[in-house]
């Protein structure tokens, strides 16, 4: 049966609207509807029927879904490709060629069950963290909610799979950072380093930026007068090209004004004197973009290299082994140790909310425990 409504145009009535109801669709079992338009209630009649019967005629042919194989790549050519950040689209394509593909690649997109998507999370979780297995997940969620969207499938298979390694709900509760001596012990380890080495670390430890912002920093950034590090973007240093190298920050929270102490400022003025000299001997060869953090021609650190400097500084000195990351958990607990407010490290971290740093920060260190009972303590003798 087909409805008609006649159809206006600056309150003449030019035509007609019919809707009729078709067959459901063969795959997703969904409702499909037919609108045609027309100048009389026969020519839409007509349309509505011609395209009913192209529907029906379709229904016949044999339906043949997207292998994973097949659909995973596409989705990501179509649907990330220059649209997220070039490291996101490699962690994409990396967890379609290594671990979805080598599982799925064989079964049409539509035939995928839950359990057998959960079954799969469960044998990754064996041999990998719950954060590598939850990124893993989030590709084939991702590009199985398009699929819906699509009408390819009726259900996503991903959505109401378990993530959860019981083992590892108290380790992923707890951070890992320096205390005081050792964070003296090893900024003392650097004189067989490089000293922009030196500096980049010395960064880390007294502001908190994050590895990519540190490395994105130009001196621009830089406010002696104030002393202030402007933290306004990321550096992109999975690119091997020098070209186009930044990004937004993280979040749009993470785009902050930084204070720093005075030994902090004056060891970057040191740097930027360095700099300076080292342009000019360069001449022309002089990267074009002034990083604060940079080799003698003025091009920006290679992350490799950090890592490895990292590494190296870390089992000469014998500190305790943590990621660059913790340096940023460093920063948090020594400011707080030093009784700054949770609100003011949380804006020093450029958190979205002060619950974030609440969540992560919420223990309480040897140090803060001891001054604790100790302030107790005088409070109850007086």
């Amino acid at each position: 049966m087909i409805s008609f409504s006649k159809v206006y145009k600056n309150k003449v009535h030019v035509g007609w609207k019919g809707t009729a109801e078709g067959p459901k669709h063969p795959v997703t079992g969904k409702r499909q509807q037919v609108t045609r338009r027309g100048k009389t209630q026969a020519i839409v009649k007509e349309k509505i029927l011609q395209a009913l019967k192209d529907i029906e005629s379709n229904l016949n042919k044999p339906i043949k879904s997207k292998l994973i194989k097949d659909y995973l790549p596409e989705w990501l050519e179509l649907y990330k490709k220059g649209k997220v950040k070039p490291s996101t689209y490699r962690a994409h394509y990396r967890n379609i060629h290594k671990y979805l593909i080598p599982e799925f690649g064989h079964i049409q997109i539509n035939k995928l069950t839950r359990a057998q998507y959960q079954s799969f999370i469960n044998k990754l979780l064996t041999s990998r963290k719950t954060s590598s297995v939850s990124h893993i997940n989030a590709t084939m969620s991702n590009a199985m909610r398009q699929a819906y969207l699509n009408d390819e499938i009726v259900k996503n298979p991903c959505t109401g799979v378990i993530i959860k390694k019981i083992e590892e709900i108290e380790e992923e509760k707890k951070i890992h950072y320096w205390a005081k001596n050792h964070i003296k012990q090893f900024l003392n380890g650097f004189e067989d380093e490089e000293k922009v080495y030196y500096y980049f670390f010395l960064t880390l430890i007294y502001a908190g930026p994050r590895k990519g912002e540190a490395m994105a920093l130009q001196e621009e950034d830089l406010d002696f007068e104030n002393d202030y590090i402007d933290i306004n973007k990321t550096l992109l240093y999975h690119l091997s090209s020098e070209e186009a190298v930044f990004g937004p920050p993280k979040t749009k929270h993470s785009k902050r004004r930084v204070k720093i102490d005075p030994f902090l400022s004056s060891q970057l003025k040191q740097l930027i004197t360095v700099n300076k000299k080292n342009r000019l001997s360069a001449g022309p060869l002089t990267s074009p973009h002034r990083f604060v953090f940079c080799k003698k021609d003025g091009s920006r650190l290679r992350e490799r290299t950090i890592q490895n400097v990292f590494t190296r500084v870390k089992r000469k000195t014998g500190v305790p082994d943590i990621s660059i990351h913790d340096l940023r958990h460093t920063h948090a607990v020594m400011m707080l140790e030093a009784e700054a407010s949770m609100k003011e490290v949380q804006e020093r971290l450029g958190h979205k909310d002060i619950r974030t740093t609440s969540n992560i920060y919420s223990h309480i260190t040897p140090k803060m425990e001891n001054e604790a009972v100790n302030k107790f303590s005088r409070y109850m003798a007086d």
